[in-house]
């Protein structure tokens, strides 16, 4: 993945139907947190409630990714789900690392993905639709 694909990354599936169906959509949501997560993680420190919200959705969307993992190959461990999930992981968080580098944290690109971040922890992954977000606690 070039760094010029990060921007694809941003704009990736976000539909939480990926969650009703055994397809790769749930991995673009996985994917989408997890950009979300490493440039929120090296660029600005989020308040108290955005990150309390955040963290228990990416924790729902990791395990729907792993979930997902085990339906395509049921032989596979959960040790092995988890790597499979952390160098999935490491993979988007080297890119953010070097679009940071290219651009710095006020970039265009890293701008959007924080915008993301902001509104990943506000929706309600356990809705059908993304009309209905968490009230800020």
């Amino acid at each position: 993945m070039k760094t010029k694909s990060l921007p694809l990354l941003i704009t990736a599936c976000l539909s939480l139907s990926a969650f009703d169906q055994p397809d790769e959509g749930v991995m673009d949501v996985y994917d989408n947190f997890s950009l979300s997560n490493s440039a929120a993680s090296r660029c600005v420190l989020p308040n108290g409630s955005v990150l309390k919200n955040f963290i228990p959705n990416y924790q729902l969307v990791t395990k729907g990714a792993a979930l997902y993992l085990k339906q395509m190959t049921p032989t596979l461990s959960d040790d092995a789900i988890g790597q499979i999930l952390k160098r999935r992981y490491t993979g988007i968080d080297q890119k953010v690392a070097e679009t940071i580098a290219q651009e710095g944290c006020d970039g265009f690109n890293l701008r959007q993905i924080l915008k993301q971040f902001e509104n990943l922890a506000a929706m309600d992954p356990t809705s059908r639709t993304q009309k209905r977000t968490r009230p800020p606690q």
